[in-house]
């Protein structure tokens, strides 16, 4: 939910004040729109100014005040579900499950055909593993409102976490449906088709990255099954950092920043999200291409790399957190690269141990027996080339682990108890999308990593 906007408005009502607050929270002018609600709540006592607020607070990530404000919110609007939803949505996030499914299952009961409340309800229930409950409020939702975005996608990535590839992918279209156009969507509306997977020999063919670096990373797997099938040229729109690692790929005849022009958009006949193909490819478990390495060292990079890592130990990297804006980084990465403390000051005498968080320095110095390189790291071809130079990477849920992966380098993915993503099988350790060469090791506690670094250490040893 975004806003208590619908909630039930008492009168008199600062309507114009909250209108403001609103759009500055919308716009990411949160500090404009902390001190609106503030001044609004001070002067009126008003319900949805609080409620605001909270949100506010909550998009901060200043969760203990925004937890203050979601009470206060629903103490002054004891009968409205809206405002005991997001009061669950930070409960989730600062792991109070219990009473966050309470609120969830109230605000439910008093309001039974809000859509947006049966779709949360199902996340919470996903996130539980109690995998049939979530199906059952992803239905609920969607059949009262069928074009309801987020429960669409929602209930596809439900389904893609279970192999149920064929409803999932299509519903897993949605996912751009219920946020704030992308700048793409306008700039090819008359432009340029949308590609959904016709004939496309003799075209050419904009392919847009979307999402995480890992995603694309992942998904331009597919871009020489597009070329396979005729297509004269394929362009791929990307960040920066991306593009020395993408220019490797097999079938990409240009890349383009994300500052493209319409008479570059208009050179072509076709466009697509990156991660569409895989629907449009029909893709199923046992389809899934697995042609690896479909991405290289970019040949620069090469010798650079081979020099920095001329250890006569085998060579182990350490990768412990990702993007911080990622919605469950505080879950799927580690505090600190002290919490691998138990793998590099153990008596392994035959691994060297490499610190490679990508652009910082985060040991206070090398030793015998670690190596800094993160601050050498400045895009992916060079992240690329040092781990092309190890026996074994070793990480956390991010973009490296699809780097090693899509180069073919052994690599154990360290995953969270919480919110495991869907790209994961939730039983076994190996992947389909990289198989042979990537393991799995799974917390079995929330936020506790000692079981696992220890079980890591115990096959090391």
């Amino acid at each position: 939910m975004d806003s208590l906007e619908t909630a039930n408005k008492p009168a008199p009502e600062p309507v114009g004040e909250i209108a403001q607050g609103i759009d500055w929270m919308q716009t990411g002018r949160l500090v404009e729109a902390e001190q609106c609600f503030r001044d609004v709540y001070r002067d009126t006592g008003h319900p949805l100014a609080a409620g605001n607020l909270a949100l506010v607070l909550q998009k901060l990530g200043r969760l203990d005040e925004s937890v203050y404000w979601h009470r206060l919110t629903v103490q002054l609007l004891p009968d409205n579900g809206d405002a005991l939803s997001n009061l669950a949505g930070v409960l989730v996030k600062l792991g109070h499950t219990s009473e966050a499914m309470a609120c969830y299952q109230h605000a439910r009961e008093l309001q039974p055909d809000c859509a947006a409340i049966h779709s949360n309800l199902g996340v919470l229930y996903a996130d539980l593993l109690q995998l049939a409950a979530a199906e059952a409020c992803f239905l609920r939702a969607l059949s009262l409102q069928p074009d309801y975005p987020s429960a669409r996608n929602n209930l596809g990535q439900l389904y893609l976490s279970q192999g149920r590839y064929a409803e999932g992918w299509r519903l897993h279209e949605a996912r751009w449906a219920g946020n704030a156009p992308h700048p793409a969507l306008s700039m090819m509306t008359g432009r340029v088709t949308s590609w959904q997977g016709d004939d496309v020999t003799g075209k050419a063919i904009l392919i847009w990255c979307e999402q995480g670096f890992g995603d694309a990373i992942h998904f331009c797997r597919y871009l020489p099954m597009l070329k396979a099938r005729g297509a004269r040229r394929i362009t791929v729109v990307c960040r920066y950092p991306l593009m020395p690692l993408l220019a490797t790929l097999d079938g990409v005849d240009q890349l383009i920043g994300p500052e493209i022009t319409e008479s570059q958009i208009i050179e072509h006949d076709l466009w697509c999200w990156m991660m569409s193909l895989p629907c449009l490819f029909g893709t199923m478990p046992d389809t899934i291409p697995a042609s690896i390495p479909y991405l290289h060292v970019p040949p620069h990079k090469q010798t650079m790399w081979q020099a920095k890592l001329t250890m006569p130990s085998r060579k182990i990297g350490l990768v412990w957190h990702g993007n911080p804006g990622h919605e469950n980084n505080a879950d799927r990465s580690m505090p600190s690269f002290t919490t691998l403390s138990m793998l590099y000051e153990s008596p392994l005498n035959h691994v060297h141990w490499i610190a490679m968080q990508p652009g910082e320095r985060s040991v206070l110095r090398d030793t015998a027996m670690v190596t800094d390189i993160g601050a050498d790291i400045q895009d992916f071809g060079d992240l690329a080339a040092a781990i092309a130079n190890l026996d074994l990477l070793i990480s956390v849920d991010t973009a490296a682990v699809h780097v090693a992966g899509a180069l073919g380098i052994p690599c154990w993915v360290l995953l969270p108890a919480w919110k495991t993503d869907w790209r994961w099988p939730r039983q076994g350790d190996t992947t389909p999308w990289y198989p042979r060469h990537m393991l799995i090791w799974r917390q079995t506690h929330r936020g506790e990593w000692r079981d696992v670094l220890s079980s890591i250490l115990s096959r090391l040893s």
